[in-house]
């Protein structure tokens, strides 16, 4: 700091890991204690000093402060680092530091005390154009800055064809290849999603150079027989459609187990690959990182390193290093490579299992990762020397994208599915990197240059033309923003995707229409399934939706705690808050593949004790509710360490299982102070939190954290029992009025199930899409559920608890389209009677 420029540095990252790190690492570079000088805050933690120097944060945390001061008047510099990655925060943020870099200059001059502010955007693979060519954005074009990294020099390696299907195979034989040909190092493989990087580590741990350990042997049959047996959460869209597969129960839905006709493993030959060489598919040869480095500097380099670095051992000596001297024992058979050390790595990857990628491997073993563009940016593994690029990545896309019919009421139905397609140039780009973090490396994509230079995009589409911005919409308004299209986007987002946004949160009553210009009222809040009645009104931001946007979850989570916080029935709203906790991030279930982590001794009476335990949690009336179930029994368990083994007993995903808990005590914290953007709205009818509902939550705040209140109770050591368990009971009036929140908050995401004469033209539409190939259900016993926004068949999950009652009417959190039929994920039971009431702008009276 100085007199001419007081104030703090703010450094913003898009993950919090790498907030929390960065800090770290400038702290202990200033040689000043972390939360003093330096400091930083994430969702869930805080270490700052009370007049930190440099504040490092998320881009999320930054946008909330922006809502209180939209000046910024206690930073002097904001750093906004990562700004490649293009995430929707990162984007609102760039726009409104935009407009607040040149208020900051233009008061400062008038003499008010305010000092000017300084922006600076960092970035690796930046689309700079997006930026100095950008008029709306930048008036004035900001200087440009290039500084040449710190990296290793990369040999990148194209293949002479593309392949186009089987690239699990070509994967596979890449990664056989640099294990018997080349010198010691890590290899990294990037796939698409878990159930292809658990094929893939399955077939190299089962191949010659798997582990040479006897006992694996049991291990790994055990581990098949999981897999065949392996369900599915019917609340996670993402295990819905892991992999593209789905699993069945009965003949019509066996089909599903395969993808896409076939599982490239099974046609897999573990000695298919005995004469392959490293180069013989090879094209041309690009060398990365350094200006002007040759490949014959690089082989220089290479050579350079391995002498300083890698054993003495050649990869073909069994790679033990316990050779002495240049030459070999000659009564020792020369058996090849040693075996390989191959490790799983992707997010839904228990914490202490994604660890093991960066512990040694074994002596005499080579480490291999398969792993999902979880490793592209975000960590960095020790001793990778080799990366194998597939070349693709999985996307989730909504609405009208998701499927080849639908209408325009798709996006706001949830409508989305996975796909698998070709990653950005910028992606790959960042992906050969990791060959160059502690030595010169190499880098093999299984594609070739021409794939690369002509089909690859030059960098990933932002977020924001890619996902729902219901939560951007609302917080911008809040903001006082009220023409969003009129925003300096640095990418606008559709006007599609902004209509959208606006009639459903007109639907949840976030918004109403404005007043006419008359003064005589109002029209409609919602009108028809949203709608104004005047596509150039935008709408006024209502005492319920400034109370929506001070919660910091997604909208419809936001509505349906309120709307539990209006009844009185016993828990609703300590359920509802744990709900809101667990749906806003993914499924903790971890499913049957859990178990290949069990001690290969562990009993089958344990193991089915555990199997036992894993479905303990189910609701018989809503697969939404099952995750909040878990949520309400894992805050019981005091300790960590019974916490972890709470989690590894019932097969849940411990850290998710941690920000579930973490974010429930945010939310807690928030409704006991609400804050000053709604606190005056408090009166209001259909505003905050009514004094029950206060009430309401000091119990539950003193359940969760084992305290009693009262001053009756200061000195006892007796604890409240948490509410929440109450209403999470099937039946019980807590459970009705917690279903009814519910759908409040997915007012517009009901569905219907199909009578015989609707059933039947369903099964025809169902029938033409399945000879199109888009799979719209086809021939099957499964009941048929019709979304009010849509006029398609979609179907509970083969494992939804609610098929043993199939009620007439769902709600549901989110609509997944696979490779066969839609599914409906989190479906709650609801009565016809509660849609009038509680779902209004979908309900016609006749």
């Amino acid at each position: 700091m100085c007199a001419a420029h007081p104030g703090a540095v703010a450094v913003t990252q898009p993950r919090r890991v790498a907030v929390t790190s960065t800090a770290t690492r400038v702290a202990q570079e200033l040689n000043v204690p972390l939360g003093g000088d330096v400091g930083y805050q994430v969702r869930y933690d805080k270490k700052v000093g009370e007049e930190p120097r440099i504040k490092f944060m998320t881009d999320g945390i930054l946008l909330r402060e922006i809502q209180s001061d939209l000046l910024l008047r206690k930073y002097s510099v904001v750093i906004v680092d990562e700004a490649h990655e293009r995430s929707v925060n990162t984007d609102i943020l760039l726009g409104l530091l935009s407009r607040v870099v040149p208020l900051r200059a233009e008061l400062a001059g008038e003499g008010t005390g305010i000092t000017p502010l300084r922006l600076v955007v960092m970035s690796a693979t930046l689309r700079v154009e997006e930026f100095v060519g950008n008029k709306r954005l930048c008036p004035t074009p900001p200087a440009l800055l290039k500084v040449a990294a710190r990296q290793f020099p990369v040999t990148i390696h194209f293949a002479r064809r593309t392949e186009h299907l089987d690239y699990l195979g070509a994967a596979k034989k890449k990664v056989l290849a640099i294990h018997r040909k080349l010198p010691p190092g890590g290899i990294l493989v990037f796939l698409t999603g878990q159930r292809e990087v658990d094929g893939l580590v399955r077939k190299l741990s089962e191949g010659e150079f798997g582990p040479r350990d006897p006992t694996k042997a049991d291990d790994k049959k055990a581990d098949d027989e999981e897999t065949e047996e392996r369900e599915l959460d019917p609340h996670d869209v993402d295990a819905l459609d892991a992999g593209g597969e789905d699993l069945g129960v009965d003949e019509d839905e066996r089909d599903l187990q395969d993808f896409e006709g076939k599982d490239d493993f099974d046609e897999m030959s573990d000695h298919d690959d005995s004469a392959s060489d490293i180069s013989e598919d090879e094209e041309d040869v690009v060398v990365h990182g350094g200006e002007g480095v040759t490949p014959e500097e690089a082989a220089k380099a290479e050579d350079e390193w391995i002498r300083a670095h890698a054993p003495t051992v050649e990869a073909g000596g069994g790679g033990n290093g316990n050779n002495d001297g240049d030459g070999k024992d000659p009564t020792e058979k020369d058996d090849g490579p040693g075996p390989m050390h191959v490790l799983p790595l992707y997010a839904m990857l228990p914490p202490h299992r994604q660890a093991r990628v960066f512990d040694p491997p074994p002596p005499g073993h080579r480490l291999v990762v398969i792993a999902t563009n979880v490793a592209e940016t975000s960590l960095t593994i020790p001793g990778v020397r080799y990366v194998v690029d597939a070349g693709r990545e999985k996307r989730r896309v909504f609405g009208d994208d998701a499927t080849g019919g639908g209408g325009g009421g798709a996006a706001s139905a949830g409508l989305s599915r996975f796909t698998v397609g070709w990653v950005s140039k910028a992606s790959a780009e960042q992906r050969a990197g990791r060959a160059g973090r502690t030595g010169p490396g190499h880098c093999y994509r299984l594609f070739s240059s021409a794939h690369f230079v002509n089909d690859l995009d030059p960098h990933a589409p932002p977020a924001i033309l890619g996902v729902p911005v219901d939560g951007v919409f609302l917080q911008m308004r809040a903001m006082g923003i009220d023409r969003i299209d009129r925003f300096p986007f640095i990418t606008p987002p559709n006007a599609a995707s902004l209509a959208t946004a606006q009639r459903t949160l007109a639907i949840l009553g976030a918004l109403r229409a404005t007043p006419s210009a008359g003064g005589s009222g109002r029209r409609m809040t919602h009108g028809h399934g949203g709608s104004f009645g005047d596509d150039r009104d935008p709408g006024e931001l209502t005492d319920v939706g400034r109370a929506m946007a001070a919660l910091p979850i997604s909208p419809r989570h936001a509505r349906m705690l309120l709307a539990a916080a209006r009844s009185t029935a016993p828990g609703c709203l300590a359920a509802a808050v744990a709900s809101a906790a667990a749906l806003s991030l993914q499924s903790p279930f971890l499913g049957e593949e859990s178990e290949r982590s069990l001690p290969a001794d562990m009993s089958e009476e344990e193991r089915k004790r555990r199997r036992k335990l894993a479905h303990k949690f189910h609701h018989h009336n809503s697969d939404a509710l099952s995750a909040a179930k878990a949520l309400v029994a894992y805050d019981k368990v005091r300790d960590h360490r019974k916490q972890e083994t709470f989690c590894d007993e019932h097969r849940l995903h411990s850290r998710t299982m941690r920000e579930m808990s973490d974010l429930r005590r945010q939310l807690l914290r928030i409704l006991t102070t609400p804050p000053p953007s709604v606190a005056g709205a408090a009166a209001s009818k259909d505003s905050f939190l009514p004094r029950h509902a206060i009430n309401a939550i000091a119990e539950a705040t003193a359940a969760i954290n084992r305290k009693v209140r009262g001053p009756d109770d200061l000195n006892s050591d007796k604890t409240y029992q948490d509410p929440a368990s109450v209403a999470l009971e099937p039946g019980s009036p807590g459970d009705v009025a917690l279903r009814r929140a519910l759908l409040r908050g997915w007012a517009d995401r009901v569905a219907k199930r199909a009578k015989a004469d609707e059933a039947a033209r369903l099964n025809a539409a169902a029938d033409k899409d399945e000879d199109g190939g888009d799979g719209g259900g086809g021939r099957t016993k499964a009941t048929r559920y019709r979304p009010a926004m849509l006029d398609l068949a979609v179907f509970l999950h083969p494992t939804s608890t609610l098929h043993r009652t199939s009620p007439d009417y769902v709600v549901y959190v989110d609509l997944l389209q696979t490779a066969k039929r839609p599914y409906l994920a989190g479906a709650t039971a609801v009565e016809a009677s509660w849609l009038v009431d509680d779902a209004p702008p979908l309900a016609y009276l006749s």
